[in-house]
């Protein structure tokens, strides 16, 4: 069941329950109840995205200079 808000028709001030005066401008029935929007799901990216996976040769590897990092 998705969440209602309470937004003020007057300033847009927002709020979870009804209210008879707005606690920002002070309009008096001014608040009308809108459905809250969906949040962002969070999951796995759609497959197709990211690095792609390179095939390591080791005969091709032997001969190359180690790596040698700053002590």
């Amino acid at each position: 069941m998705p969440k209602s808000q309470f937004v003020c028709q007057t300033c847009g001030f927002k709020s979870f329950k009804w209210m008879g005066r707005c606690t920002e401008c002070g309009a008096w029935e001014s608040f009308a109840e809108e459905a809250e929007a969906p949040k962002a799901v969070k999951g796995r990216r759609p497959k197709g995205t990211g690095a792609q996976a390179v095939a390591f040769n080791a005969a091709a590897a032997q001969g190359a200079s180690p790596l040698l990092l700053p002590a």
